[in-house]
């Protein structure tokens, strides 16, 4: 309605009434400002007036204020408020009045509009010239101060607030932002640093005025104030401060602190990044803009009928693809889906098909920027995308910035949540939480509500409605569940009823959670999408930290910008040289935002102290990421400082020598020159055009500046791009070689080393460690090429490196490049001690005038082993240096004190300090050695040798050699190889002599060192292999420069199979790198060896080169009884403080030579050692018992029933005695010793117990002779004869028929010796004759050295000793005789051997070798026991054995029964006979009492007592016992059981007869020998042929399964092999009646699977049968592989039995039964 209109209108009284209200209302609000005008006025006469009146006095007292006065008119709110500001106008910067007015008004710096007031109107007016604007100013440090402005204190100024108009971004020239959005929309993206803030013009106020055309910041310089003429003509001055109208012109500085300069930094950050988000926005803006113009997005729109929201979003979703990182599979699948719909929506074909879809990928590949995607995909597709702001949604702002600076500081590309929605009618009613976490309060057009295309659940359960069990899930929507475990099947049907909705569910996990999940019944039936995202490469990662730079608002990296290509370059080599893809592949995405913020951590750091506005806070360099690349000025430097040191320094050869230091920069330096590196970013870049090394292999000595050369080399190659750092990580060659995973050690190593140098030292140590060689080879070794980023190098002695390129020759390929490093020469070690000198820490020090070459002469003699100084790399090289410049320098202070002492000054007059360093000083002349008291103290050590006369000799060389280099001034005499090898016996001092000698050598300047490092030789052999070479180098490490003693050094080669056998891995190498580590230090260490002669001569021979290398020789002789006896004496002086009485000395040497003789050998020093603390123990014995009262502490216990003394007559009595025992214990006595005028030999007690069971030995006499001789012997030697009788050899033979007792014999032989003292031990080793024989060749000597040993000081009794002879085919018998003699004829008074047999065969035994006869002379024949010594061993054995007793007369007749009945068994049984007579006796009476029908109890005497009736004595039937007895003689049917071997007589080379036929020898006559025999043959005969005709019985045949040859049936029955068995018998006996001489066959060795023969019972039943005429031994057939051959006796085929030695003969199993079971 319009003005006229409404008042052509009739009002009514109500409407009347109301615009009178609002017109009085309008009155009152004219009124009140008008007051307010006028209280305004007013206030400022009053103020007006007030400065011009008051006097400059109270002026000069105000405080230091600037009060401003401001009329402001913000928003809605009007008013006046004073400013206050600390300063003065020309101390205050216009930057803090702005800030000052943000705090009180809230109004952003960049939106104030400020106007100076004209005080020459009144009321006040502003000025048409506005203050210049805050984006005016680029730095802080531009902002005037306020006088430079024309301010002054008390000025008054207008405030307005900047219009709507001017948006919401801080201001800018208008001629400026056109242009920016048109290059934004004509040009491509630009770089992020060229759209920098443009100045802003001066804004219009705000006031109605009309508003003057805007000017440009630039048109009015910010330091200077504003023209005179745009200002109306001034009032006249009014009095300021300073006392002028004017402000000043001169510059002031204002005060800004870093407080002011940092909140002005984060305004132009939040600038800058509005700039970056704009530039970025454009370029987004452009992509999409690409994307909606293609022609697919055309087609798409068209087919699927898409709106033009729809377009625009897919348009936003296809440009993000394009952007991602590693999502290519996802973007396969958004496209294909896409296609999808539209062909279905071409064909009408319905709903869009919905199916889960799974996601896997490993930790960072980007499974949820997948799943998002994916959900915009289905939210495009289900025309989902719509939204409004509600409560929990999403929002971001409308605008690029929040104009208002609210709390939730969101900006357009930042999200927040609303998170309440206030009622309609407030003024801004939704409350949102931005990415910091602060909240704002916002209208609702100033959001825009992010769709919700991606839900995201805990878990499935959440989709289901905890009250019903109902799913709540919305039609068309998207989830996200992220997997960490299988689902259950409760959780599959959720699946299905999202699906039933028409929602979708994207799972992601990694593939192994993945892969479990596909099993679920749900994905069976529907099958899902899966998509697998692959590994992040390092281009992917290097675009990821590009995009994570620009959004963070940096400017760009190095040379690469934001927004460039080169950008994404320069951060993918950063990332291939920091990073490999094993971490990649462990972090993928997430490694982008780490590497980023651990180069924004190092960027801070570098630029901490730049201002805060400084350049290089906005920009990263490749050094923030780790990667160290230095400028070309910067390698260039770097280079020359390496040249300039290499320069300076000594040795390493010249730079024409090839493999040298020298040389090996210099060639570098020339390759840089003609060919330099290109570029400054890579850190590769020039090494691949030079060609430069990453792998040195470097051999040098200690203190040849091997540590100086790696750090040079780092720096050199840092310095030409061939390594990144110049870090260098040192790996111990003893620690990779202890390493049980070397590989895995170096690996660890070398990612330490990354990009920079990995040094391996003391390579030698891997010479032994072949593992950790090849770990070497395939981990540090590399092509000497560009390929590599790590500098490896390698370390180690010559002859180390030597050793280890030998073992390992890969080593030679990977690491081509060598480098030796020369020793320095003796010249340039005394030209380091000068420059040393100079530059020591406590004042400069010179040489003596001239005296140089007389030091370079004294280093080459004295440590370099010659004139060459060829030594002086062993000696140290550099560090030898040091040792003699300390060492000189304090024999200097020495001799400056000595001579002060005396008075004297310096030589020159001047002060001590410019006292040079003399020759003296540096030992130069000195005499060798230590002093002349360490030499007459070590002399007489020497001197108070026992014995060791040619030991003394060899001291006294050695002292007259000094001599000799001491007159002449040429120690390289000394300079020789000290090697020596000690031999000796046990207790011959070896030990003793070597720590001696060494000491000695020490003491005459032999040696450099007092060390002496004793080892044993099993010390230097490790547990495991490739552990005893570092062993040996340590000990000899330990060693250098004095003595390695090696005890029991045989013990370094193995004992069984010699140096380098298959029985000791560990000997080869420990005698194999101590030869080596002996010669590479001949003259500067001595090794001692030390042992056993023999062993030692054994050790020699096994490994030649020990000869060489071990010149000296020295043989310790056994101590003499003289010798021993003083050792004894000083023994007792030096430990025991006791002396000897007079004579005791000679008698105790003669006691030794009589009754220790035989341990003089074995013991040496250590027997005069136990035989002093003996005599000790015998002496407190003997001096307790002389005086008990002295040691009364138990003596009143001892008196029974006596009463104890008073106590002070006891104390008495016992300090009497005490001093009696006192002077008494001081010497030793002859009794002590054991020295007795008439000495009793042995045991008394032992002797009367060995006499009673030789008088109770039936027969003998022989033997019993025997003993009465050896009785009187001793007897002889106790009674003051020579003792030397029994030092004689007692080995002896015993001889005599089986049951002569020879065994019992021999034993009562060996305990009769030694209860007489003839033998020191009691020990009684038996053993068998074939026992000693070893079952392979090289065991027989051992076990015959063991037996010996065992039986040492002892009886070893060899029983059936003719077993030793050789008896054709055995290859043993010889080697067991040889080593007998040897091992006899080495212990002929130590040891008592008996061999004992039968008289026969042991002489044929002694015949075999004529030494047997020399060293067993003495033979005890035992004679056949006649039949009354029989009765009366039968009545014994009875007796001892069975307790049973004989009844009177019984002995007579049993003799004469045994004479009758047994006399020709006698011969073969001999005491045998008699028990088994008794055993029989004993069966009998059994039987004769044991009449089951009796009822009296079987008890008394008769129960125990043997008549003639139990052993058949007085019978009717004596004649049949005595047919029956002889038919069944043991002769023919039971074989001796001691062996079943038949003997050839080596002589005759006829066939020894059987043992079980009679000898002859026997009691009874030949006629009734040859008629049992003659019976036995006929029974046997007729018992064989009566079964061969009876028929067999099926069920004894011995074994069905045998078969008789090819052709052949079942095998034999038990009566056809009883019939070959006695056939086979009748042949036998019918050869022994004529036997031709035989032919000897050859033997055939042992076949695989067979054993020798050993069951006696066995070899009987084959030596009867006698089918081997040659008499070979048996053996027994292997039963899996039995030979194609039939049996001798019943000739069916074999399947097990026996053959003989020849290999022509064989016996089945059944016939050998079958004899056992006739027998």
């Amino acid at each position: 309605v319009s003005e006229s209109a409404r008042g052509a209108m009739v009002l009514s009284d109500a409407e009347k009434a109301k615009r009178a209200a609002e017109e009085r209302e309008a009155l009152a609000r004219k009124k009140a400002e008008k007051e307010r005008i006028l209280r305004d006025q007013a206030a400022d006469r009053e103020y007006y007036t007030a400065r011009t009146t008051a006097a400059p006095a109270a002026a000069s007292s105000a405080p230091s204020l600037v009060r401003l006065r401001l009329r402001y008119d913000v928003g809605e709110k009007k008013g006046r408020k004073p400013v206050e500001l600390s300063g003065t106008t020309d101390s205050v910067s216009y930057y803090l009045l702005l800030q000052s007015i943000e705090e009180l008004f809230q109004l952003p710096p960049a939106r104030q509009v400020l106007k100076p007031a004209d005080e020459s109107k009144h009321p006040v007016v502003p000025l048409e010239q506005a203050l210049p604007s805050f984006s005016s100013y680029k730095n802080i440090d531009e902002f005037p101060v306020l006088s430079e402005l024309g301010l002054r204190n008390g000025q008054e100024l207008f405030l307005s607030e900047l219009p709507a108009g001017g948006g919401g971004s801080l201001p800018s020239a208008p001629t400026a932002a056109p242009a920016v959005a048109a290059a934004s929309e004509t040009t491509p993206p630009v770089p992020a640093e060229t759209p920098k803030p443009s100045p802003a013009p001066t804004p219009a106020p705000a006031a109605p005025a009309p508003a003057p055309t805007p000017t440009p910041a630039a048109a009015a310089p910010p330091a200077a104030a504003p023209p005179a003429a745009a200002r109306p003509p001034p009032p006249p001055p009014p009095p300021f401060p300073g006392g002028k109208g004017a402000p000043p012109t001169q510059a002031r500085a204002p005060m800004i602190s870093d407080e002011h300069r940092l909140k002005f930094l984060w305004r132009t950050i939040e600038q800058q990044k509005l700039n970056l988000t704009k530039a970025r926005d454009e370029r987004i803006r452009a992509e999409i803009d690409r994307v909606r113009s293609d022609p697919e997005t055309g087609r798409l729109a068209g087919l699927l009928l898409w709106s033009p929201a729809e377009v625009d979003f897919y348009s936003a979703l296809k440009a993000d693809l394009d952007r991602t990182v590693g999502l290519e599979v996802v973007r396969e699948f958004i496209v294909q889906r896409l296609r999808d719909a539209a062909g279905r929506h071409v064909l009408k074909e319905g709903k869009f098909p919905r199916r889960h879809v799974l996601i896997s990928g490993a930790f960072g590949v980007g499974k949820r920027c997948a799943a998002e995607l994916i959900g915009r995909l289905f939210g495009l597709i289900g025309s989902q995308l719509n939204a409004v702001v509600r409560v929990g949604g999403r929002v971001r702002l409308a605008a690029w910035q929040d104009a208002e600076n609210r709390g939730a500081l969101l900006s357009k590309n930042d999200l927040g949540v609303v998170t309440e929605v206030f009622p309609p009618g407030t003024n801004k009613p939704v409350r949102v939480q931005g990415p910091s976490g602060r909240f704002g309060n916002y209208r609702e057009d100033e959001l825009v509500a992010e769709p919700e295309l991606l839900i995201t659940l805990g878990s499935l359960s959440e989709l289901v409605d905890a009250k019903t069990g109902k799913l709540k899930v919305p039609e068309k929507t998207c989830y996200y569940l992220r997997l960490n475990a299988a689902l259950t099947e409760a959780e599959a049907t959720i699946l299905e009823g999202v699906l039933e909705a028409e929602s979708v569910v994207i799972l992601a996990g990694s593939p192994e959670v993945i892969d479990a999940n596909l099993q679920l019944s749900s994905f069976r039936r529907r099958q899902p999408d899966l998509l697998a995202l692959p590994t992040l490469t390092h281009t992917d990662v290097a675009r990821l930290v590009a995009a994570e730079v620009e959004k963070r608002g940096y400017e760009g990296v190095g040379e690469g910008d934001v927004g460039t290509p080169q950008l994404v370059t320069v951060l993918e080599h950063i990332v291939r040289q920091r990073f490999d893809e094993q971490l990649i592949k462990e972090k993928n995405g997430h490694l982008a935002r780490d590497v980023l913020d651990l180069a924004i951590t190092r960027k801070n750091d570098r630029t901490w102290s730049d201002s805060l506005d400084s350049k290089e806070r906005f920009r990263l360099t490749p050094m923030d990421f780790g990667l160290d690349i230095l400028t070309a000025e910067q390698r260039e430097r770097r280079l020359l400082e390496v040249e300039e040191e290499v320069r300076g320094l000594l040795g390493w050869g010249s730079e024409d020598d090839l493999g040298t230091p020298r040389h090996f920069f210099v060639t570098l330096r020339r390759q840089i020159q003609g060919k330099a590196p290109v570029g400054g970013g890579g850190g590769g870049g020039g090494a691949a055009l030079l060609h430069l090394p990453r792998a040195l292999w470097v051999a040098s000595n200690e203190g040849s500046g091997r540590g100086t050369f790696v750090r040079l080399a780092a720096r050199f190659l840092r310095a030409c791009g061939a390594i990144s750092r110049e870090e260098v990580v040192w790996v111990d060659g003893s620690e990779l070689a202890a390493a049980t995973n070397p590989t895995e050690l170096l690996e660890t190593k070398l990612a330490a080393g990354n990009r920079g140098c990995i040094v391996l030292r003391e390579a030698e140590a891997l010479a032994d460690a072949r593992e950790a060689l090849r770990a070497l080879a395939s981990v540090l070794g590399s092509s000497d090429g560009s390929s590599g980023t790590t500098l490896s190098i390698v370390l180690g002695t010559p002859a180390g490196m030597a050793r280890i390129a030998r073992m390992e020759p890969a080593l030679e390929a990977r690491f081509p490049t060598r480098i030796a490093m020369p020793d320095l020469t003796a010249t340039e070690l005394v030209e380091f001690i000068e420059r040393s000198a100079a530059n020591l820490p406590t004042g400069a020090l010179y040489l003596d005038e001239g005296i140089s070459p007389r030091l370079v002469e004294h280093i080459n003699e004295t440590y370099g082993g010659g004139m060459q100084g060829k030594e002086l790399g062993e000696r140290g090289n550099l560090a030898l240096a040091r040792r003699l410049l300390q060492r000189a320098v304090q024999n200097r202070i020495t001799r400056l004190f000595n001579r002060i002492q005396e008075g004297e000054g310096p030589a020159g007059g001047d002060g001590p300090e410019t006292e040079p360093l003399t020759l003296a000083d540096f030992d130069v002349g000195a005499p060798l050695g230590e002093g002349n008291e360490q030499k007459a103290a070590i002399d007489e050590e020497v001197n108070n040798l026992v014995g060791m006369g040619k030991a003394k000799d060899w001291f006294q060389q050695v002292r007259q050699k000094v001599a000799f280099v001491e007159q002449t001034g040429t120690r390289s005499d000394l300079r020789v190889c000290l090697n020596v090898i000690i031999t000796g016996n046990p207790g011959t001092g070896k030990t003793t002599f070597a720590r001696l000698l060494a000491k000695f050598f020490h003491t005459y300047g032999v040696l450099s060192k007092d060390s002496f490092v004793e080892k044993n030789g099993l010390e230097l052999k490790a547990e495991y292999m490739g552990g005893t070479a570092p062993r040996v180098k340590s000990a000899v490490q330990e060693a250098m420069g004095g003595c390695l003693f090696l005890d029991e050094a045989y013990a370094l080669m193995d004992s069984s199979a010699g140096v380098g056998g298959a029985g000791d891995a560990f000997s080869q190498e420990a005698l194999r790198t101590l030869l080596t580590e002996v010669e590479n230090h001949r003259t500067n260490l001595m090794v001692v060896l030390a042992g056993y002669k023999e062993k030692m001569g054994r050790l020699l021979r096994a490994e030649e080169g020990l000869s060489r290398r071990f010149p000296g020789r020295l043989h310790l002789d056994d101590y003499t009884p003289d010798d021993l006896a003083s050792i004894c004496e000083m023994t007792s002086r030096t430990k025991h403080q006791r002396e000897f009485e007079p004579g005791l000395r000679e008698k105790l040497a003669v006691h030794i030579e009589n009754f220790y003789w035989r341990d003089i050998s074995q013991q040496n020093a250590g027997l005069a050692v136990n035989l002093t603390e003996r005599a000790l123990d015998r002496q407190i014995v003997r001096l307790v018992s002389e005086h008990p009262k002295a040691f009364d502490v138990g003596t009143n216990h001892i008196i029974g029933g006596a009463a104890p003394a008073p106590a002070n007559l006891t104390r008495q009595r016992s300090a009497n005695e005490i001093q009696q025992v006192k002077e008494k214990v001081a010497f030793f006595t002859a009794a002590d010793f054991g020295i007795e005028e008439r000495p009793t030999l042995g045991d008394p007690e032992l002797r009367a117990r060995v006499k009673e069971e030789v008088a109770r030995l039936t027969g003998m006499a022989n033997v019993k002779a025997f003993f009465e001789e050896m009785s009187r012997t001793v007897a002889f030697v106790e009674r003051g004869g020579d003792p030397r009788v029994l030092q004689t050899s007692l080995n002896l033979r015993l001889t005599g028929n089986p049951g002569t007792g020879k065994t019992t014999v021999a034993r009562l032989i060996g305990r009769y010796l030694y209860a007489h003292g003839i033998l020191p031990r009691d020990t009684f080793v038996e053993r068998n004759a074939l026992a000693l024989k070893g079952q392979f060749v090289g065991q027989t000597a051992p076990t015959v050295i063991e037996a010996v040993r065992d039986a040492m000081g002892g009886c070893l009794f060899i029983d059936e000793a003719y077993a030793l002879a050789d008896r054709g085919g055995d290859k043993f018998s010889g080697e067991v005789i040889r080593t007998l003699l040897t091992e006899v004829e080495n212990h002929r008074t130590g040891l008592l051997v008996v061999l004992a047999g039968y008289a026969d065969k042991m002489g044929a035994l002694m015949d075999s070798d004529p030494g047997l006869r020399r060293r067993f002379s003495l033979e005890l024949r035992l004679e056949d026991y006649s039949p009354e010594e029989l009765a009366e061993i039968c009545e014994f054995a009875a007796a001892d054995r069975l307790r049973l007793t004989f009844a009177p007369g019984l002995r007579q007749a049993l003799a004469r029964h045994i004479r009758e009945v047994h006399g020709h068994e006698i011969g073969q049984h001999n005491g045998g006979l008699a028990v088994t007579l008794a055993e029989r006796a004993f069966r009998k009476l059994a039987t004769r009492l044991g009449d089951p029908k009796a009822e009296q109890t079987v008890c008394g005497a008769a129960a125990r007592e043997l008549l003639p009736e139990d052993f058949e004595i007085g019978s009717s039937s004596e004649c049949s016992c005595q047919s029956a007895s002889r038919s069944k003689s043991p002769t023919v049917s039971q074989p001796p059981a001691k062996s079943a071997r038949r003997e050839q007589d080596p002589r005759s080379g006829v066939r020894a007869a059987k043992r079980g036929r009679p000898a002859g020898a026997g009691g009874g006559s030949w006629r009734n020998a040859v008629g049992s025999l003659a019976r036995g043959i006929a029974a046997e005969l007729l018992r064989g042929m009566e079964e061969a005709i009876e028929d067999g019985d099926d069920d004894d045949n011995l074994d069905e399964d045998m078969p008789g040859g090819p052709d052949a049936g079942p095998g034999p029955s038990t009566p056809d092999r009883g019939a070959a068995v006695a056939k086979q018998l009748a042949k036998g006996r019918e050869r022994e009646r004529d036997r031709p001489k035989e032919v000897e066959e050859e033997a055939v060795p042992i076949q695989e699977g067979e054993k020798v023969v050993e069951e006696m019972s066995t070899l009987e039943a084959l030596d009867c049968l006698g089918v081997c005429p040659a008499n070979f031994e048996w053996f027994e057939l292997n039963v899996a592989d039995p030979p194609n051959e039939n049996c001798g006796i019943c000739n069916y085929r074999l399947s097990d039995g026996y053959r003989c030695g020849g290999g022509t003969h064989f016996v089945c199993m059944g016939c050998i039964s079958e004899y056992k079971t006739r027998k």
